[in-house]
């Protein structure tokens, strides 16, 4: 069964995706609710982040 490959990998590719596109919006909105905080800009904390 070697058509069903491609739908696997594309399954995996999208949930790959999916896990990023969320963590993304959990650190955007984890830095908002930050900066709420702080009442700082987005620039300083951007500049005082440890990558």
């Amino acid at each position: 069964m070697p058509q069903f490959y491609p739908m696997n990998w594309m399954i995996i590719f999208s949930s790959i995706l999916l896990t990023l596109f969320l963590l993304f919006i959990m650190m955007y909105y984890l830095t908002q609710m930050n900066l709420n905080k702080k009442t700082t800009s987005n620039y300083n904390f951007m500049k005082n982040w440890k990558w």
